[in-house]
């Protein structure tokens, strides 16, 4: 079973595992991801319950917000494997959600009290990939798909006892779900013999987190504050299936085959998603309703958790290709940008932001081998990004057409099939999408 073992390894090194490398890959939101992700201090829509659940109390009124992205496309090109390169396409709704002013604001006035409900995806990847190389007198051949999403769905609330003070919370349900199918196969011309090896796995975990801010709003300065708490595990389920199958001239035989279902077991299989907490602080400067230029400084508290525990048998964990340990840093991530409002229909915008690695730089030994399980190792790849957009005004709404790009080097994991031993290998990775988003005042 050597030869399709090793395909799956190489294969699963090679897909990138985006949810446990960044606490956030893009800027979400309406007009926060037209900011470059830069709203602690403005925070007045919807997904203000995201940023600083204190600014939805700078609503002028009730209003519903949706953003989404109509085409994203992500690669990896690792440096020294030049005719690789993982293409992943995804079309996925960033936000939805709504503010409720209680009674109606005086014209330019901010609301006393506000409530409201937010969903937000801030990380989806979908990818799949095929490989087939000679091996001695026989090919190997792999395939694998690996879906990972993550949404936050959460109410908030806030307060604003003056005119230049407001204070807020949201609590929000995070759910994070994972599907993941390897299948492997490698023959040999000269014995006859035939294997594969198959693992299929469908997981799901939730999580409550909160979040605490405050805003202080002035002419022309604004200033935000918000605190989000580590995660709660809630529940966690799903199901996985492993298969080795062995075919030679004396017929087919099933070496191994082992199945666990939460619904039928509810301890076999536990997945675990963690939060460390963060805390977001900004400032922003803002004239006339006419021009906005803000920036957000935000510190990712650090968080270390098993992601999957397999209660029987723990000694599988190393065979399905997603690591078992996360192990993730404190990081410091910034974000600044501006909108300018040229005339009473048009605006233009633009934001830039970092998405700093949370996973620990990989380490190597003298000889160049990594140094530590390579089941648990995770891409270490820092990435900046940008974002531009135009957007249209009308008496009940604004819509935003824009594009976001990012892109960032680093290292990742690769198995040397010429030395039998795991190295750490320079990879970039690029993202880009157009996105809408849009928002219905009433």
């Amino acid at each position: 079973m050597r030869c399709a073992a090793a395909a799956l390894v190489v294969l699963g090194a090679a897909a990138a595992r985006a949810d446990d490398v960044h606490y956030q890959d893009y800027p979400v939101g309406n007009r926060a991801a037209v900011l470059g992700g830069a709203f602690t201090a403005v925070a007045n829509e919807p997904s203000g319950a995201w940023y600083n659940p204190a600014g939805i109390a700078g609503a002028t009124r009730s209003n519903v917000s949706v953003s989404t992205s109509l085409y994203g496309v992500e690669t990896d090109r690792p440096a020294n494997v030049p005719h690789q390169a993982w293409l992943r396409l995804s079309s996925v709704a960033g936000e939805a959600g709504a503010i409720f002013v209680a009674g109606t604001p005086e014209p330019g006035r901010n609301a006393r009290l506000a409530g409201g409900f937010d969903v937000i995806v801030p990380s989806s990847l979908s990818s799949s990939g095929d490989t087939s190389r000679p091996v001695g007198d026989g090919v190997q051949e792999a395939h694998r798909e690996m879906s990972d999403r993550t949404l936050w769905a959460g109410l908030a609330g806030a307060l604003a006892p003056t005119d230049r003070f407001s204070i807020g919370a949201s609590f929000f349900l995070v759910h994070r779900s994972l599907h993941l199918f390897e299948r492997a196969t490698g023959w040999s011309d000269s014995g006859h013999v035939f294997h594969e090896e198959t693992n299929e796995l469908d997981t799901f975990d939730d999580s409550l987190v909160a979040k605490a801010g405050v805003r202080w709003t002035g002419d022309p300065w604004s200033f935000g504050l918000a605190l989000e708490t580590p995660s709660v595990p809630v529940f966690s389920g799903g199901k996985v299936r492993m298969a080795r199958l062995q075919a030679d001239a004396g017929g087919a035989a099933l070496l191994r085959e082992w199945t666990a279902d939460t619904d039928e077991d509810a301890g076999a299989l536990r997945a675990a998603t963690r939060v460390g907490g963060a805390l977001r602080a900004g400032a922003a400067w803002i004239r006339d309703r006419t021009a906005t230029a803000a920036c957000d400084l935000v510190v990712h508290l650090p968080v270390d958790y098993e992601r999957l525990v397999f209660r029987d048998h723990p000694e599988f964990v190393r065979e399905i290709r997603v690591p078992s340990r996360v192990e993730r840093r404190w990081v410091v991530d910034g974000a600044c940008g501006g909108e300018w409002k040229f005339s009473e229909t048009l605006s233009v915008a633009a934001g830039a932001w970092t998405d700093f690695s949370s996973s620990p730089p990989l380490r190597t030994d003298a000889a160049g081998a990594l140094v530590g399980s390579a089941d648990n190792v995770l891409p270490h790849v820092n990435l900046f990004g940008a974002t531009a957009s135009l957007g249209l005004l009308g008496e009940y709404s604004l819509t935003r057409l824009g594009l976001s790009f990012a892109t960032g080097s680093g290292q990742d994991a690769r198995y040397d099939a010429a030395t039998s031993r795991w190295v750490a290998d320079a990879v970039s990775q690029t993202f880009a999408f157009v996105f809408v988003a849009s928002t219905f005042r009433y």
